[in-house]
């Protein structure tokens, strides 16, 4: 089974614009997350999914100079363009990351998917009984179960918040 991690960023944040390129430490925000990602052992592949947006070029430039593939699709589905990310790397397990999260751990990301395929489950997360503070969160989940969710998804929210529906 191919596994991908699925990072989702924008230069377009309505709270605070640009955030993903703040500098932490000398490197931007984004970058440390795919440093903190690459150090997953579960991985096969790393994406980037963002916006096809002029603005967002600045993204694609770091994740290719990362070496990690790019894609881009819709700036307000990002249900529908981590999807597509996924289905262009031919995943049938998809680790999302938002790129907001610079201190999401490795280990973290392996135990979830660990558990994933431990379990059978469809969906594995840090996130829903939150014990780990924000800047940690795991999603992993099926791409059959993440088809469903596409499918079954109604409103807005659910295309802006990627697993709402979960």
């Amino acid at each position: 089974m191919k596994v991908v991690a699925v990072l989702t960023a924008r230069v377009g944040s309505t709270r605070l614009p640009g955030k993903t390129m703040y500098p932490l430490d000398g490197r931007a925000a984004i970058e440390r997350v795919i440093h903190r990602v690459k150090l997953s052992d579960s991985i096969d592949e790393l994406v980037l999914a963002i916006p096809h947006t002029s603005c967002d070029a600045v993204l694609k430039n770091r994740g290719e100079a990362n070496d990690i593939g790019v894609y881009q699709g819709s700036e307000e589905d990002v249900l529908g363009r981590t999807l597509e990310a996924a289905e262009q790397t031919d995943a049938d397990v998809i680790i999302r990351i938002a790129c907001d999260c610079p201190l999401v751990s490795p280990t973290l990301i392996d135990g979830c998917v660990s558990e994933l395929f431990t379990t059978g489950a469809e969906y594995v997360s840090n996130k829903l009984d939150r014990t780990f503070p924000l800047g940690f969160g795991v999603e992993v989940f099926t791409y059959e179960s993440f088809k469903k969710v596409d499918e079954k998804t109604t409103t807005a929210a659910q295309r802006e918040h990627v697993t709402l529906y979960y």
